[in-house]
């Protein structure tokens, strides 16, 4: 049975009452083939509405596309060092796929006081790790 990370360490049992954890990683045991693992990342990360509409101009973070949800993403995390893209899709104008794990954009408040966007990991698919490249 596949098992996820927690905030709290350890691993549950993959149920469908989902927790957010900050560092998405894959436990070896998922797979045979270590060339496909990606290395640990942290993929916490947000961007405020501002720096959507600066740094993607042709989103409107107010009404997001599936598309639009991925571009931010990926722009997101090839900001971050050591980021490898292998492999990615869109899902719905919530959430998308990227390395085998799905995210979802919350949409809040920053300290700032300024609407953004929360990266939240909310799984992963041991099907998408077998096909990642």
């Amino acid at each position: 049975m596949f098992q996820r990370l927690c905030p709290q360490g350890g691993s549950h049992d993959f149920s469908p009452s989902l927790q957010f954890w900050a560092l998405a990683t894959i436990p070896p045991s998922v797979t045979n083939d270590l060339s496909v693992l990606p290395e640990d990342f942290d993929y916490t990360a947000s961007i405020s509405f501002l720096d959507v509409r600066e740094s993607l101009p042709s989103i409107d973070p107010e009404n997001l596309s599936p598309q639009n949800v991925l571009d931010i993403l990926l722009h997101l995390f090839k900001q971050k060092p050591g980021f490898v893209d292998r492999g990615h899709e869109t899902n719905n104008k919530e959430t998308a796929w990227v390395n085998a794990f799905l995210f979802r954009l919350n949409p809040g408040i920053d300290a700032d006081g300024m609407e953004a966007f929360v990266v939240e990991v909310i799984g992963s698919s041991v099907d998408k790790m077998a096909n990642l490249h």
